[in-house]
């Protein structure tokens, strides 16, 4: 009777397996509705399982329905509350929305703490600062991101917003331009 009992486990493991990379090919595929019922099911057949959460918390925040995302980031903390990727995208999408500047901070400045060499969330990070018209910090902190990840459109974009806002024009100038050609790169590999 192991013996099924191992066989039965091994099948399910394979399904949910197979569930789980099914959700992923659809994301990447941009069919967000059809990723969204599969983490569903995978989240009520797996509940202590916090990706579930943050992979829909992450699709809600790609089709900008906050406040799902929000109910969702929360809900992988709340199972994971040591996640660095969560903690980060909670906090930077309130950033992006204007709000909760404190609680952001929080967020982002733990995720940081554990994962110190990160650039996307010393972007984060800075963003923040930028946001909160502190542009000492928000050039210390894109600048460091950028030391660790050039490649990165959303980032050389904040970089050129810095720029503009604390008069060096010519540095503006190159980050708009890079921003703008990484944007079409990346747009022409989806």
């Amino acid at each position: 009777s192991n013996y099924f009992i191992n066989e039965a486990s091994k099948n399910i493991k394979e399904e949910h397996l197979i569930s789980e990379l099914k959700a992923m090919a659809l994301v990447s595929q941009k069919k967000n509705s059809e990723a969204l019922a599969i983490y569903e099911k995978l989240s009520k057949d797996f509940p202590g399982n916090d990706m579930y959460y943050y992979a829909m918390a992450t699709i809600y925040f790609d089709n900008k329905d906050f406040d799902k995302a929000e109910i969702f980031y929360r809900k992988s903390m709340a199972i994971s509350p040591l996640n660095p990727d969560t903690l980060n995208n909670l906090g930077y999408m309130f950033v992006e929305q204007n709000k909760k500047f404190e609680e952001a901070k929080e967020l982002i400045e733990k995720a940081r703490i554990l994962k110190p060499y990160a650039g996307y969330i010393l972007d984060s990070l800075g963003w923040l600062y930028f946001k909160m018209d502190d542009m000492k910090n928000a050039q210390k902190y894109l600048e460091r991101s950028y030391s660790l990840s050039e490649e990165d459109y959303e980032l050389c974009e904040h970089l050129y917003k810095l720029y503009e806002k604390i008069g060096e024009t010519e540095k503006a100038k190159q980050f708009k331009e890079k921003s703008v050609e990484l944007k079409k790169k990346k747009d022409a590999e989806n």
